[in-house]
């Protein structure tokens, strides 16, 4: 009996400080990259995508969350892609992680180094790819030291797979309508997937910026006279939010265009 006690304690204590983890894929955009022409049967030009997954967490007591890059991958047309895993963050260098990898294309030894505080959806980040020709004993990525050959800079894409975090029903110029919330939030606001028959599916975006620490968890619907309102409630390490109501008509009308004016309701 002392035993289960003691296990269902363990547990509950774990449960409590378990970080909140989501893997988040990113691809880059506006990338602007040059190479050095050191080996000439390696075309490196061109490099025309760069995928990254991340690992972001939130820590109780921490809502800025963390990053732990998982999977890094630059895409060439002329030559094999180059695939690195295992980061680690540098210490003393808050925005740097770098990963080694043995055996790419013609070299034994490159390592590519990412530099970006967070990531974010239009996130900045630079990168760099060294051919590696000297490390320390103890294999210290901080003293790692090579020639470069391609570096540059992009913007992140966040392409992650969206989550419906509430559903509501409701009817609009008679025709059934199904507003999905998404957990896919940021500066630009708040998506929720509408759902029209005979209109078909689009994107409506609340004007509200959300923060890192926050996350849409609800949505509501009332009626006021002839229209319909909807807000979403927000959820962070502090308190719930909610967003001021917006007219459902206003954000159908930005998404599928004009449309009538829906007929009065009779008392």
């Amino acid at each position: 009996m002392k035993i289960k006690t003691l296990i269902s304690t363990i547990a509950m204590v774990l449960a409590t400080t378990t970080a909140q983890s989501e893997i988040q894929k990113f691809e880059a955009i506006a990338i602007n990259n040059s190479n050095h022409f050191f080996y000439p049967n390696l075309n490196l030009d061109g490099l025309n995508e760069i995928n990254i997954s991340v690992d972001k967490q939130i820590k109780e007591g921490h809502p800025m969350p963390s990053f732990d890059i998982k999977r890094v991958e630059f895409n060439f047309p002329n030559a094999n892609n180059l695939v690195a895993s295992n980061f680690t963050k540098v210490p003393d260098m808050p925005d740097t992680y770098r990963a080694i990898v043995t055996s790419p294309w013609v070299f034994k030894k490159v390592m590519i180094e990412l530099r970006s505080f967070d990531f974010f959806d239009t996130t900045h980040f630079n990168y760099q790819v060294k051919v590696i020709e000297s490390t320390s004993h103890i294999n210290n990525l901080e003293q790692s030291e090579g020639v470069d050959l391609f570096m540059g800079d992009a913007e992140l894409n966040n392409i992650t797979n969206a989550k419906v975090v509430d559903v509501v029903r409701t009817r609009y110029l008679d025709k059934p309508l199904t507003l999905r919330l998404l957990n896919q939030a940021g500066l630009n606001g708040i998506n929720i997937e509408a759902i029209w028959m005979g209109h078909g599916t689009k994107i409506l975006t609340i004007p509200f910026p959300v923060y890192p620490e926050q996350k849409p968890v609800s949505l509501s619907l009332t009626t006021v006279f002839d229209d319909q309102f909807i807000k979403v409630r927000l959820d962070n390490a502090y308190h719930g939010p909610e967003t001021p109501d917006e007219s459902l008509r206003n954000l159908l009308e930005q998404a599928f265009g004009p449309l009538p004016y829906p007929e009065p309701v009779m008392p």
